[in-house]
């Protein structure tokens, strides 16, 4: 067991203040997090409405011929709808507006900088689990989306023939 824990409170403990409270982590090895932190079924449902899209539409991914979309602002609007119905088929969506946008994007300062921003993701109130069934009245969202027109520019791209 790790003792950063009790080092990252030391300083709490010495100026009197309450300390944070310990839960202990278990810690895994790569390969077993590897295996259980991926949604394998997500996956696949990403994938499927790709192929199918590139079927209907007829553009695969990076084509130069492909038009630009406002694929950040449709985002924002189905993570609403996602708020409002519960229909996952919308984060499925929206994880494939994101990925096509990460790789066709049109933000003109587009680029990829790791580090953490710390913001992170705030735990509910009371602990839900992912696996229990409770009424949706619980459900606050943190974040109430109200995207106005487009949320990015359409520019004008030029493709090749």
């Amino acid at each position: 067991m790790r003792n950063d824990h009790f080092i990252l409170n030391l300083w709490k403990w010495k100026c009197g203040i309450e300390e944070d409270s310990f839960i202990p982590i278990e810690m895994h090895d790569e390969k077993s997090l590897a295996e259980t932190e991926w949604s394998g079924e997500f996956e696949q449902l990403m994938r499927n409405r790709l192929i199918f899209g590139a079927y209907r539409y007829g553009y695969r991914i990076n084509d130069p011929k492909k038009p630009a979309y406002d694929r950040i602002g449709s985002a924002f609007l189905r993570l609403k709808k996602y708020q409002k119905t519960g229909n996952r088929e919308h984060l499925v969506d929206v994880a494939n507006m994101l990925l096509l946008e990460f790789e066709e994007g049109i933000h003109p300062l587009s680029h990829f900088e790791a580090g953490d921003d710390t913001q992170h993701t705030k735990k509910l109130e009371p602990v839900i689990t992912a696996t229990q069934k409770e009424p949706f009245s619980w459900y606050e969202p943190a974040v109430e989306f109200e995207p106005v027109g487009l949320c990015l520019p359409i520019l004008s791209i030029k493709t090749t023939k």
